[in-house]
């Protein structure tokens, strides 16, 4: 029998498998959630129930705190559900070049995590901001970050 040296392939640390999985459910179930939101605004205005109006003609609503934060975001959004939706198959994308040990997959990931911040406060200002957003973003990013070393 003949032993050949032959390099092998690098093997992906459970971590970053762990990392890779996780990031690959929370994908899926933001896709479905972004088809779904869209879907329903469209629905709403075919049928001529265009909310950010209708609070707009609600006498004294604008008064109540956090009222224009969520008439803000209600009329963009559709915008934001597309922008969103487009971000996550961005996401997506460095996510599964990550899986394969690919530097480039990371610098991806982290492009789509901080437009995924900015693009909503540039739209809708404060009303776009998500301390969850931030903290899973900032949390993900340095958790692939710590494992750039096994990629190429």
């Amino acid at each position: 029998m003949e032993q050949t040296n032959a390099p092998e392939a690098p093997k992906r640390p459970t971590f970053l498998t762990v990392l890779c999985i996780l990031s690959f459910i929370f994908a899926g179930i933001s896709i479905i959630v972004g088809i779904i939101g869209y879907l329903g605004m469209a629905a709403m205005e075919t049928m001529g129930a265009n909310l950010a109006d209708g609070m707009e003609q609600m006498e004294g609503m604008e008064e109540m705190p956090g009222m224009a934060d969520a008439m803000a975001v209600m009329k963009h959004a559709k915008l934001l559900l597309i922008i969103g939706s487009i971000l996550t198959l961005v996401g997506l994308f460095g996510v599964i070049q990550m899986w394969k040990l690919k530097k480039t997959g990371f610098y991806i990931y982290t492009g789509a995590q901080v437009l995924g911040i900015v693009l909503p406060l540039i739209i809708v200002g404060g009303a776009g901001f998500s301390v969850m957003s931030v903290i899973f973003a900032i949390a993900f990013i340095v958790m692939y970050g710590m494992n750039l070393k096994h990629m190429s």
